[in-house]
């Protein structure tokens, strides 16, 4: 890769590269991986106990939260149980359910293909932010249309296909992106390790609650906790596009300039 190359002292290697990745703004690109290689190197290994120093500790929650929240928000329970989600108050022999799955599927497909453009449209920040907002009001239509009217009912059905929207410009696939863009190595690990633990435990316990709240009460819950998360990030996070580690750290931390 352009980073790999650039760390190994392959300037041109890096830079062609990069042009067969990027038309424009190369140059920059360039300046961006030497920026965040020497940073790197200055900082030296990162040991865990550093992680909760002033330097990592706001920026390490944030992205903690992040990618525990990519697994609450519903990754593995959509993918897993969308059967049973979307079969919820319908005949058992019905193929209906199969038919939202392969919508849910196709929303899924094509809204990956739309990621590219919002990336390069809008600021990390704010699709994190805004994006976590829209998942959570997704979810609580979903749970709250399904328990007032019926479970069966399209109205509650059309707002888990369309959940793939919102979860991949936001939750989905964001929290990868800027927590690798944020952390050393070591922090990144620890985000990696919350992220699996808590798929576990959504996989695990996501049939517990259905049976205690219902299908409906669970994504109420899920969504809640989305909507609640957005107001985190809209307070917590910082834009992490187009700027370096040393950047975003020392924002995290309070010691950016203002002229920065």
């Amino acid at each position: 890769s352009p980073q790999y190359l650039v760390a190994q002292n392959k300037m041109e290697e890096a830079e062609k590269a990069l042009a067969e990745v990027y038309r424009e703004g190369v140059k920059e690109r360039m300046e961006e991986l030497i920026k965040e290689r020497d940073f790197i190197n200055s900082q030296g290994k990162v040991k865990f106990i550093e992680l909760f120093t002033r330097k990592y500790r706001r920026a390490l929650a944030v992205c903690v939260v992040m990618l525990s929240l990519q697994q609450i928000s519903g990754l593995n329970i959509v993918m897993v149980f969308a059967k049973a989600i979307f079969a919820d108050g319908i005949d058992e022999n019905s193929k209906t359910p199969h038919y939202y799955s392969i919508a849910l599927a196709a929303v899924f497909h094509a809204s990956s293909y739309s990621l590219f453009y919002f990336l390069k449209r809008f600021s990390r920040r704010n699709l994190m932010v805004y994006g976590t907002l829209a998942l959570g009001i997704v979810e609580l239509l979903f749970g709250i249309i399904s328990k007032a009217a019926s479970p069966s009912s399209f109205g509650s059905k059309i707002f888990m296909i369309l959940w793939p929207i919102p979860f991949v410009l936001s939750t989905g696939t964001l929290p990868n992106i800027m927590v690798s863009e944020t952390l050393p190595e070591i922090g990144c690990s620890v985000c990696l390790l919350a992220n699996w633990i808590w798929g576990f435990l959504t996989v695990q316990f996501f049939p517990n609650l259905t049976d205690a709240m219902g299908i409906n009460g669970t994504f109420i819950l899920i969504g809640s906790i989305c909507v609640v998360s957005s107001v985190y990030f809209y307070f917590e996070a910082v834009e992490t596009k187009g700027r370096n580690k040393t950047e975003i750290l020392q924002q995290y931390n309070g010691t950016l300039k203002k002229n920065k």
